[in-house]
């Protein structure tokens, strides 16, 4: 597992929903610049802190890197290691009104499916790996719920209630359909019900279970 305040500042970025968002884009390009506030020349009005700056792009001629359309994809994925095992803040607030410093939610799951398709979740849960203790999960953020208007029909988003225990391995199993949309439906958007990218599979359920580590 890589350490560092480059790692740790991805690893904070990856816990909070949107901003993961942005840093899993399909962008084949990406430059990176790390350093400390004390380097900048900033601590004595900032205080002690890393500074990041993350910049995703493609060249004009390029295509973007899309999952196939019968892609499930997720982050944390099977044998990640080392996430933030809670989250204290981000803005936009993905619970509006939840003081997260006072009361932190967990490391959210990602899921996504090909730019214009539609992933819908029909059960998730996570559990302990050792004693298959359960974290609670909030309702699964989708484009037709999501209170910052941030997630298209393609990306899902699932938040461990409270913060699971750090330096311990989870198992996250989900279940859904990943389908052609039929009518976006003023952003609530309407399954095709198929999904004609899987011959052995019509309606586009799947299930997927992974576990991953938390960091400390």
């Amino acid at each position: 597992m890589s350490t560092g305040r480059g790692a740790e500042s991805i690893r904070s970025l990856l816990s909070a929903p949107y901003h993961a968002l942005d840093l899993l884009t399909a962008a084949l390009d990406v430059g990176i610049s790390v350093k400390s506030s004390d380097d900048a020349g900033t601590t004595g009005s900032g205080g002690p802190r890393t500074i990041a700056q993350y910049n995703f792009g493609l060249q004009q001629t390029a295509f973007a890197q899309h999952p196939g359309a019968e892609e499930i994809r997720t982050y944390p994925c099977n044998g990640t290691t080392g996430t933030a095992f809670e989250l204290k803040n981000e803005s936009p607030n993905p619970i509006p009104g939840r003081d997260l410093a006072a009361n932190p939610i967990g490391q959210p799951i990602i899921i996504a499916v090909r730019p214009g398709q539609l992933v819908e979740i029909t059960s998730a849960t996570m559990v302990k790996k050792s004693d298959l203790t359960a974290i609670a999960l909030r309702p699964t953020m989708t484009c037709a719920n999501d209170p910052n208007s941030h997630l298209d029909p393609s990306r899902a988003i699932i938040l461990p209630d409270v913060p699971p225990e750090p330096n311990t391995e989870y198992t996250v199993s989900i279940a859904g359909t990943n389908t052609a949309i039929a009518d976006f439906n003023n952003g609530h958007p309407v399954s095709s019900g198929t999904n004609p990218a899987i011959t052995s599979n019509a309606t586009g359920a799947f299930m997927k279970t992974f576990t991953f580590k938390m960091g400390s």
